[in-house]
């Protein structure tokens, strides 16, 4: 029975060498600079540029190759999609799937820097920040506890909202005595506090936003209680400064 190969890939076979073989590239060469030329040859489909980098991203345990494609993804997506060279359409929105399936958001130690990098591409290539949220969230209501401290490092890009708050609020009783879990909440949190947002809250949400900050007045960590003390504060001014708004009418 013949071997069943993976179809070939020009993207793939193009950029494989360099990930997988440890090729070096030449000093006038780059990642971008290979994936642009095949890109501009008129060559390669859409199509082909996300399977190939499905394949680039099934392939690789390494985190730094899963770094260095997804950079390249969105630089695909935003130089070549938005931008308008004069080439065939190169956005690649479905490239958001590829980059949660390789699970980078979850293989690396949970720190602000690089959630703030995984997130920001990921808004790129969706052209939203509530997408990636409502993804944050589901995962936080749904998911393994051991994804909270990823999820919860990643937000700064796309703030938070009060739904982003009140789902956190939901499981932050299961936080126990872990610092860090506190402290990545409350880090961000006060990015609700703008008046342009405050000012559509009812005046039920505003009471429980100030709940939640006062809540984290006592929570075990002295940085996510700074942090929270200085979200109450933010809000308070805010308030103070808002004339009366009526509820929402439902």
């Amino acid at each position: 029975m013949a071997e069943n190969k993976p179809k070939t890939n020009l993207l793939y076979d193009l950029l494989a060498p360099y990930l997988f073989d440890s090729k070096i590239l030449e000093e006038d060469e780059s990642l971008y600079s290979l994936a642009g030329d095949l890109l501009e040859s008129g060559t390669i489909t859409r199509v082909e540029v996300i399977q190939g980098f499905a394949r680039l991203l099934e392939e690789t345990d390494n985190l730094n190759d899963k770094y260095s494609l997804m950079y390249l993804i969105t630089w695909i997506h935003d130089c070549y999609g938005k931008y308008g060279k004069e080439i065939v359409s190169f956005e690649l929105p479905e490239a958001f799937w590829l980059i949660l399936k390789s699970n980078i958001l979850f293989e690396l130690k949970p720190n602000v820097s690089l959630g703030r990098e995984v997130t920001s591409q990921l808004t790129t290539l969706t052209g939203s920040s509530g997408i990636v949220r409502s993804y944050f969230i589901q995962v936080l209501l749904t998911e393994d506890k051991a994804k909270w401290k990823n999820i919860l490092s990643a937000f700064y890009p796309i703030h938070h909202t009060l739904e982003s708050l009140k789902a956190i609020s939901h499981i932050m009783p299961e936080f126990g005595d872990d610092s860090e879990l506190y402290f990545y909440t409350y880090y961000f949190a006060d990015s609700v506090a703008q008046p342009d947002y405050i000012t559509k809250l009812s005046e039920e949400d505003r009471g429980w936003l100030k709940t939640f900050f006062e809540t984290g007045l006592t929570v075990p960590d002295a940085e996510a209680r700074k942090f929270a003390a200085s979200g109450l504060q933010r809000l308070e001014e805010v308030l103070a400064n808002l004339e009366l708004v009526p509820n929402p009418v439902e």
